[in-house]
């Protein structure tokens, strides 16, 4: 037979697992939901295609540039594989380059070079363009701005902390 207080405990165990599993699962939490299938085709592959495929991507890098245009924005992606949470992963080998075209106007300020992106968007066509002085072919994806994800810093604002410990205050 248990006691009142070994239910209570039980249950305060079972409520602190839950927390705890709560706080898990939402360490892992990813910005632009994919509800649709995604072309596993990476930036440089697209480049290589004569006729590019139809499809949805789900890719991401560092911004090297940014314009406004008439009715539209583009940016120019140095892309890199995406991590669990979707975040360029920047110490790996860059992917090839790519161009988000995002309907309306976005500050460029707010999307300058080097911050990094992630983009959910249409695989639209292939652009020319140069880097340098050589012939380059970016794939252009269209993509709406609610399905652009700019990244803050290093991480330090996505990545949740956790700190355990006891403080001590010594103060005169």
């Amino acid at each position: 037979m248990t006691s009142v207080s070994d239910n209570s405990s039980l249950a305060y165990v079972q409520l602190l697992l839950a927390g705890v599993m709560l706080m898990l699962a939402s360490c892992v939490s990813q910005p632009l939901k994919t509800e649709t299938e995604l072309t596993e085709i990476t930036a440089a592959e697209a480049a290589e295609e004569t006729q590019l495929p139809a499809g949805t991507v789900l890719w991401g890098g560092v911004i090297l540039g940014s314009s406004n245009l008439a009715e539209s924005t583009q940016l120019e992606i140095l892309a890199y594989p995406l991590d669990k949470r979707q975040r360029p992963m920047t110490t790996r080998d860059a992917l090839g380059r790519f161009l988000i075209e995002s309907e309306g106007y976005l500050e460029t300020a707010n999307y300058a070079d080097g911050r990094l992106v992630t983009v959910l968007g249409e695989l639209d066509k292939l652009v020319d363009g140069t880097i340098g002085g050589a012939k380059y072919v970016y794939p252009a994806v269209k993509a709406a701005p609610d399905k652009l994800h700019l990244w803050n810093g290093e991480g330090d604002h996505e990545t949740p902390r956790f700190t355990f410990g006891i403080g001590i205050n010594l103060s005169n």
